[in-house]
């Protein structure tokens, strides 16, 4: 097709968009109702957020009402609001009070002049005016009631003649002919014991409602109930039955409102007890007392249904209760006040099992399909008598019967008794479970026999709803819905199978999701007050108390609550203090920061004396407090809490920020020195409070969350995780964290949770294995519910009570969604799809008196068309096209996204984790499972191929068994008992022909070992050290390793030493790390034995200090240093490596000194012991460490008094820096015709002032300036020769000493000894130096100098006789021995006790037993240069 037929194609599709757009700007009205032009009218209308509204405080009686209407931008300017007594009156428009018409955009929280009178009915019609000059007509009528106040006729209630189930009847015959309400008031005690409601009501068989919510101090609260409906003309019976364990009581009276304005009390349980009738029911309920509850937290008897007991059709007129007695007279309630329950009605609902399933002989499972929370009602002929075995759980054992022992540690057991006839029995107390077990029931069951009834409140929303293109995210919001709807009771709690205890982290994250999904924020009010009261463990729970106090008010826009409320949410702030380093310390509760505490991903609890977690929690909460503080009119305090949070902000940034990784530490210790620990929390928390000074470091820091590529939070941590990511505009994150299909068990995601798990309502934590005791109802999980609503769409309050809602898309990549979020204001409808160019299309319903701010992705310049408009749209500085649109029905055609369907990197993964106190986190990509340097041996571990074909399969080396089986794909390697000392990993099938599978082993005393592949040995063998941490990678085949491949493991043999000690002689050879010599037993070390022995070429070299000798020449491989027979101690040692061994590893060693016990590491030729200080060295250990690994421990303190003068490295042709050298050592090399390029010499000798200065003669450069104090003297990465030197001393040593050095040179070999700046080596000669050695020699001291130190192309001389300087074979010691601890000449320490053994203590820890107090002989060493050496060389390099 030619370029006019694409002009042609593209007009075409531009038509036929405009005209798909007209069209459906048309069909939206098929969505909603549809008005005719001009007119509007009002509905839903509300008292206090209920449509229920009976029995309201007078305090604060709030009205509310939806516009509806056909137009846009339509805004309320006025309302008239009418009150009367009875329907009647209200339609005549006799009305007890007439508002008239009140200028006001408000449409929710209105209050009116009216002075409400308690236990009074009223009913209320609105209407109002719109900005377009539309006057609605009066809406439909909507009643209510207030509180009943002092029109309770008495406190004086009722129970049965004793037991914990009490039945209650009041039976009447009515006439209902003049009546316009009657309305059922009750309450009882005590709900505390079981923490669960202690009436259930019934009129006429409807259950009407149950309570009452649990005490708050002194207050106890009842409920009013409309039963009207449920009453007929002539007999009518009010049926309730109560359970409670202590302080049983039971209170209701009825009340009459007449259709002519009057009303009375039509029967009181105190004043008309005579009119009601009880019976005991523990018989009926076989109370014996087995608790199902979790004695811990409550307990709740088993209800042991008793047929013979159990009074059948109690609920109806018909029934003859002439058995039952006149109740009892109850105190329990005089010493309480009633005020009314302020949330909705808590009731039954009927849930009807999805399957009835025989597994055996008269054995039944019941299967209702979802986790309900409630109980269950039979209705069944029986034709013999049944004794049946019932359990209730929320899993399957592996026959297919319940698990009725509950992870929880509630046992659901009950034995039912059942005689022949028709069975109606209910059980009436509350639990937790998807699953019913029937065993010995001879009847044939079905569907029909069994009923479940969910306990819980209304659902007002039933048109509530999100899709999308993607499964996942549409599962989770139904998972979401369903947990809240089935954990709504009295108040948000944890969980109603263990604990059903308020905790304000779980009501806010509850009430989150509840407002996205209901526009009844009621339970949210109650619980966070009961919060305020009732504060709990952990010390962030105070905040989010805090933080729910304000969400509410956002949401509801409820000011009388902040009002009443204020001082107690100050409170919470209060608790906690500044500390001088502008950070907060945690109260005497605890910072839980996760839960479990396994799911910490190794958080630094107790080091983190200022906690990160709770900084970043203080820091939101205090934007939230000052923003509470500001609508209640307290402005100082709102400026102070402002102020108080950039402080600590501020402070954080300063402290615990890494700007390189954008990572948060897990805080500072108690010194306010930085924890060297980057815990995912630590980071998502900081984002979820905005604890960022710009979008750029708050991208910096998400990026950092997403490059771990898997969640290391536990299903309540993962809420915060997602407000942090959609807080800082990281959409495609927050998708790919919720949206991740891996469901292998174990896995942190919903799908786990969903598929693999089985769960129907969110559980505590992911699976079973992060969290054995898990509920199957913890609303704590339900984070998909708030962020698919507020963060994927953005749809939120701005502005309380929803006068000013916000609307920011963040399609994280979903294709196309579409929502539904119930408002105070009326329902917001949205549905976007991202076209094929990246373009977005919206359509959206707005509730008319709502401003809405919109937020697209989109590009400068960009505009958004809307309702076919091209409209000018502002770029915000976060990347959006903003505009602000009114009341009404849109579509918006505008913005650029993409469409993205990727995943975390854990998906097509591997994926690992590890045993070691507990399960730790799955890693994956090449993350770190385990801790390093703690100590912690890894146990077990588990690693699966996730999302890939293939297997992966692994061994693990553990102690005292060594190799264990091969174990595969999620298995468990390892022993609970035993340690892992060394792992190997295979990959098994295709997978094996296109990658390479990578790992690593964190070892005991070596740190990271390199990386092993495809089966290697990665760890120790036989050396009884301890993996601590593993990393596992997966490469493209024959692609590049992740690091370094030459030290995978080390095994036993590699090096061993061996030591000749006072009194025993040669003691046994030691492997590496053991001690060799004694401590604690004052024996000398007289001369020592190493061997290393590895893959790679080289030596190990050592060279000793003894008694009246001094440094004696250097030895290696099993040669011996030192002496033996001659009673001569060992004062200090120097150990070194020499080729490959030395480029791959670095050896340390430590001592044991008389008087100063276990001296601290050193290495790689440096000195350890003492010197001039007359003390034996008694014990040694050394390890091979990978060159530049963690040093083994501590390297402050290696030796006493050993302070050399003069160290020097050089830079050797093809070998880069040596290893440095000390007064008199040779650098360099000799017989490898290997130049020197460049070198760098130090003063180390401490207690004598001054320095060194040097300059080289270089090739083509000639001599260079001059350079002091370890400056690079020469070139490096040029191929330069040194060919001449000349060093000098400056300052007091120059005055002290006389410096002398002498080189290897070319053709040469080894020169005489230059001295105090002359010159050393050749020019105009071509000739490289090879090697130099350099020392110190008191002033004027005698030294043979040995021949010409220098030459030069103008000195004649014959090359043939030029003196070649060759080493000398060491002299065999003549000087007489000294005396060793005053023992004379020729004689031997002895201990007759002593015997021959190895020590094989461990190279880490102190010896505590050798600890002489003679502070006036320790010199304490300056920290080695050994870091600062590196940082030069690589600068240099």
């Amino acid at each position: 097709m030619g370029s006019e037929g694409n002009s042609v194609m593209k007009r075409n599709v531009k038509r036929w968009v405009f005209f798909a757009c007209t069209i459906a700007i048309m069909l939206i009205s098929t969505k909603y109702k549809v008005y005719a032009s001009g007119n509007i009218y009002v509905d839903n209308l509300k008292v206090n957020g209920l449509t229920e509204a009976f029995g309201q405080p007078l305090s604060n009686i709030r009205f509310s009402w939806e516009i509806e209407t056909g137009l846009n931008n339509v805004n309320q300017t006025e309302y008239h609001i009418v009150f009367a007594n009875t329907k009647d009156e209200l339609e005549k428009q006799n009305y007890i009070y007439d508002s008239g018409w009140v200028k006001s955009k408000e449409n929710t929280n209105v209050t009116v002049g009216y002075k409400f009178v308690e236990n009074q009915l009223y009913y209320w019609k609105v209407q109002v005016k719109d900005n377009q000059g539309n006057v609605s007509d009066l809406s439909e009528e909507y009643c209510f009631s207030t509180e009943i106040g002092s029109a309770w006729s008495t406190n004086q209630a009722i129970w049965s003649n004793g037991g914990d189930f009490a039945y209650f009847r009041w039976k009447k015959s009515l006439d209902l002919s003049n009546v316009e309400k009657i309305l059922f008031a009750t309450t009882a005690t005590s709900p505390e014991y079981s923490r669960q409601y202690v009436y259930n009501l019934y009129v006429n068989g409807h259950p009407i409602g149950v309570g009452p919510t649990r005490l708050d101090g002194n207050n106890l609260y009842y409920n009013v109930y409309d039963i009207t409906d449920s009453l007929t003309n002539g007999q009518n019976v009010i049926g309730c039955i109560c359970y409670a364990e202590q302080r049983r009581a039971f209170l209701g009276q009825v009340i009459c409102y007449y259709k002519d304005g009057s009303k009375k009390i039509m029967a009181s349980t105190g004043t008309d007890r005579k009119e009601w009738t009880s019976l005991n029911g523990d018989e009926a309920y076989g109370n014996n007392a087995t608790n199902v509850g979790t004695k811990q937290y409550y307990t709740q008897t088993a209800e042991n249904l008793n047929s013979s007991k159990y009074p059948k059709g109690w609920l109806l007129p018909a029934y003859n209760d002439k058995k039952w007695t006149q109740p009892g007279k109850s105190g329990e309630m005089k010493n309480y006040k009633l005020c009314p329950y302020k949330s909705g009605v808590v009731n039954r609902y009927r849930q009807n099992p999805v399957e009835i399933k025989k597994i055996a002989d008269n054995r039944y499972v019941i299967d209702f399909g979802n986790e309900m929370i409630g109980n269950v009602s039979i209705q069944l002929l029986c034709l013999t008598s049944q004794k049946w075995s019932v359990g209730y759980g929320e899993e399957l054992n592996s026959d297919g019967g319940v698990k009725s022992q509950m992870r929880t540690g509630n046992i659901y057991r009950e034995t039912w008794n059942l005689t022949p006839g028709y069975q109606e029995m209910s059980t009436v107390n509350m639990k937790a479970f998807r699953y019913m077990e029937i065993s010995g029931c001879t009847e044939k069951l079905s569907i029909s026999n069994i009923t479940g009834w969910q306990v819980r409140q209304k659902t007002e929303n039933t048109e509530l709803q999100f899709s999308s293109d993607n499964s996942i995210l549409n599962d989770e919001y139904n998972l979401a819905k369903r947990t809240i709807e089935n954990t709504s009771q009295d108040m948000y709690v944890d969980t109603q199978s263990r604990e059903r205890q308020n905790y304000a982290g779980d009501t806010f994250i509850n009430m989150m999701t509840a407002t996205s999904m209901n526009s009844n924020y009621s339970l949210s009010a109650h619980s966070i007050e009961y919060a305020l009261n009732h504060p709990t463990w952990p010390s962030e729970y105070m905040l989010y108390t805090v933080q729910a106090a304000w969400k509410y008010y956002l949401y509801s826009g409820d000011v009388d609550f902040l009002n009443r409320n204020y001082s107690k949410i100050v409170n919470c702030m209060k608790a906690f203090s500044i500390n001088g380093n502008g950070w907060i310390t945690d109260p005497q509760r605890t910072v839980m920061v996760d839960w479990p505490a396994s799911e910490r991903d190794g958080y630094e609890m107790e080091s983190a004396y200022y906690n990160t977690v709770i900084n970043a929690i203080y820091c939101g909460t205090c934007m939230d407090m000052a923003n509470i503080a500001e609508y209640v009119g307290k402005t100082s305090e709102a400026s102070y809490y402002r102020n108080l949070r950039n402080s600590v902000k501020a402070s954080m940034i300063q402290k615990a920020y890494n700007p390189e990784t954008g990572r948060f530490s897990d805080g500072l210790t108690k010194e306010g020195k930085k924890i060297d620990h980057y815990a995912q929390h630590a980071t998502a928390f900081s984002l979820a409070n905005q604890v960022y000074e710009s979008q750029g470091m708050a991208v910096k820091m998400a990026d950092s969350l997403k490059n771990e590529g898997i969640n290391k939070m536990s299903v309540y941590g993962t809420f915060f995780l997602l407000q942090g990511l959609y807080n800082s505009n990281q959409g495609v994150l927050a998708r790919q964290i919720m949206s991740n299909p891996s469901d292998y068990t174990g896995s942190r995601t919903w799908a786990n949770m969903m598929y693999n798990t089985g769960a129907t309502l969110t559980t505590e934590a992911w699976d079973s294995t992060i969290k054995s005791n898990m509920s199957y109802s913890h609303a704590w999980g339900s984070a998909p519910g708030t962020w698919l609503i507020q963060g994927l769409f953005g749809i939120k309050p701005i502005e309380p009570g929803w006068n000013q809602a916000e609307i920011k898309l963040q399609p994280g990549g979903v294709e196309s969604a579409s929502v539904s979020v119930p408002t105070t204001k009326g329902k917001i409808s949205a549905d976007y799809k991202i076209e094929e160019d990246g373009t977005i299309t919206l359509q959206m319903k707005i509730p008319s008196n709502m401003k809405v701010k919109i937020m697209i992705p989109g590009r400068e310049g960009q505009t958004l068309r809307i309702n076919g408009t091209e409209t000018e749209a502002v770029y915000n500085a976060e990347g959006y096209l903003e505009t602000t649109l009114y009341g009404g029905n849109y579509l918006i055609m505008g913005g650029q996204s993409a469409v993205d369907t990727s995943e975390l990197k854990e998906c097509q993964n591997i994926v690992y984790r590890s045993y070691g106190k507990d399960w730790s986190a799955y890693e994956t990509d090449g993350g770190t499972t385990g801790t390093k340097g703690k100590s912690q041996p890894l146990h077990k571990i588990q690693l699966r191929l996730n999302q890939i074909e293939g297997n992966v399969k692994y061994s693990v080396h553990v102690n005292s068994k060594g190799w264990l089986g091969w174990k595969k794909n999620g298995e468990s390697a390892g022993e609970d008992d035993k340690t892992i000392q060394a792992v190997k990993v295979e990959l098994e099938g295709n997978i094996a022909t296109q990658y390479d599978i990578y790992y690593r082993t964190y070892c005991q005393s070596y740190g990271w070992l390199d990386w092993a592949k495809n089966g290697e040995i990665a760890g120790t063998i036989g050396m009884n050290k301890r993996v601590e941490a593993l990393e596992v990678k997966l490469i493209p085949k024959n692609g590049q390793a992740p690091g370094e491949t030459f030290v995978t493991y080390r095994q036993k043999g590699e090096l061993s030493y061996s030591v000749h000690c006072q009194s025993y002689g040669w003691m046994s050879e030691v492997a590496e790390g053991a001690t060799a010599g004694t401590s604690g037993q004052g024996k000398r070390l007289e001369a020592i034995k190493i061997n290393a022995k590895t893959k790679y070429q080289g030596a190990i070299q050592y060279q000793v200090h003894v008694q009246s000798y001094g440094w004696m020449d250097w030895k290696q491989n099993g040669a011996i240093a030192g002496t033996s027979g001659k009673a001569k101690r060992l004062e200090a040692i120097r150990i070194k490596l020499t080729g490959e061994m030395a480029e791959k590893y670095d050896v340390y060693y430590r001592v044991h000194a008389q008087s100063y016990g276990w001296l601290d590491w050193t290495k790689n030729g440096e000195g350890a012991g003492t010197q001039g200080k007359a003390k034996r060295l008694e014990a040694i250990q050394i390890v091979l460490v990978k060159k530049n690994g963690a040093a083994p421990g501590s390297t402050q303190r290696p030796n006493i008094g050993m302070s050399n003068h003069v160290s020097y490295t050089t830079h050797v042709q093809s070998y880069g820096w040596q290893s440095r050298a000390y007064d008199g050592e040779k650098s360099g090399t000799e017989g490898k015709s290997k130049r020197l390029e460049g070198i760098r010499i130090k003063w180390e000798d401490a207690n004598v002032k001054g320095g060194i200065r040097y300059r080289t003669h270089v090739q083509s450069y000639g001599w260079q300036g001059w350079k002091q104090n370890d400056q690079i003297s020469g070139t490096t990465g040029q191929s330069k020769r040194l060919e001449a030197i000349q060093i000098e001393l400056t300052g007091d040593a120059a005055n002290k000493y006389d410096i002398y050095y002498r080189v290897h040179c070319q053709s040469y070999g080894w020169l005489g000894w230059a001295k105090n700046g002359e010159l050393a080596g050749s020019s105009g000669m071509a000739k490289r130096l090879e090697a130099i050695e350099i020392k110190v020699a008191l002033k004027g001291e005698s030294i043979d100098r040995g021949g010409n130190a220098y030459y030069s192309k103008e000195q004649t001389m014959d090359t043939e006789q030029a003196v070649i300087v060759e080493e000398q074979p060491d002299e065999e010691i003549t000087q007489e021995p000294e005396n060793d601890s005053g023992i004379s000449s020729g004689m031997e320490e002895e201990n007759p006790d002593s015997k021959n053994n190895e020590d094989a203590e461990e190279i880490t820890g102190e010896d505590k037993n050798e600890v002489d107090n003679e502070n006036e002989n320790e010199e304490k060493d300056g920290e080695t240069e050994e870091n600062s050496e590196e940082k030069l060389m690589e600068k240099s390099e």
